[in-house]
């Protein structure tokens, strides 16, 4: 009896060691999940599918809804990205793609990149995302298409969810700027920074003979009066 007794109760405390196992692991997994932060997708709609900028209208780009993902992120901003799919058109831009590159390290004259600029119901603008941030590459690989090939490009960057969640459209306009790294540069002008300079002297000059002209004509004023 004694035995039968020792027997069942072992039995049951193995039973409740292997029901407990279970449910703690159960629950320390539905903990973990619930602290990481959760993917979020919204869904954002351009404002025009036209790229604006200097070289931006030679690409295209679907008219639809895009998902904007938003994943964990850097303190309290969440990391937002939006990927579109980009075409190059017929249209000649207004600068010459040879001359731009995506990084200033490039042995071009320019620097390009493209902005997303996100827009709330109002048309109030939200924040603005970068290609050229995440991946400087994907320039270039935007000016190197032939009219009808295809490439995507990633625009991200860092907001807090509050904001982001406020997106419904958003714009893309294409910018460009001169490429002062001259010494990785041979085609910048290397005399730029030395002609601004001696611009600036120049006009320093001017400035302090102007006002050394006013205190003379003052002081011959003065020595009239007396």
């Amino acid at each position: 009896m004694i035995k039968k007794t020792f027997y069942a109760v072992v039995c049951a405390m193995c039973c409740a060691t292997v029901m407990t196992s279970c449910g703690g692991g159960s629950s320390s997994k539905e903990s973990g999940e619930a602290e990481k932060t959760e993917e979020v997708a919204l869904k954002v709609s351009p404002e025009s599918t036209n790229v604006g900028g200097k070289w931006g209208k030679a690409f295209d780009f679907e008219d639809k809804a895009y998902t904007l993902k938003v994943e964990e992120g850097w303190g309290s901003d969440m990391e937002v990205s939006l990927v579109i799919t980009f075409t190059r058109n017929a249209n000649t831009p207004d600068v010459n793609f040879d001359e731009i590159a995506g990084s200033y390290d490039a042995c071009r004259k320019y620097v390009g990149d493209l902005e997303a600029e996100f827009l709330d119901e109002n048309d109030e603008p939200l924040f603005t995302a970068c290609v050229r941030t995440g991946n400087y590459t994907a320039i270039d690989k935007l000016l190197a298409l032939s009219e009808g090939d295809k490439t995507s490009a990633t625009f991200s960057t860092y907001k807090p969810l509050e904001t982001i969640q406020k997106a419904k459209k958003f714009r893309i306009t294409s910018t460009v700027e001169a490429n002062r790294k001259a010494v990785n540069n041979p085609n910048a002008d290397p005399n730029a920074d030395i002609d601004k300079a001696a611009d600036d002297l120049e006009k320093a000059s001017k400035a302090v003979g102007d006002a050394a002209k006013a205190a003379g004509a003052l002081m011959d004023l003065a020595n009239s009066m007396n």
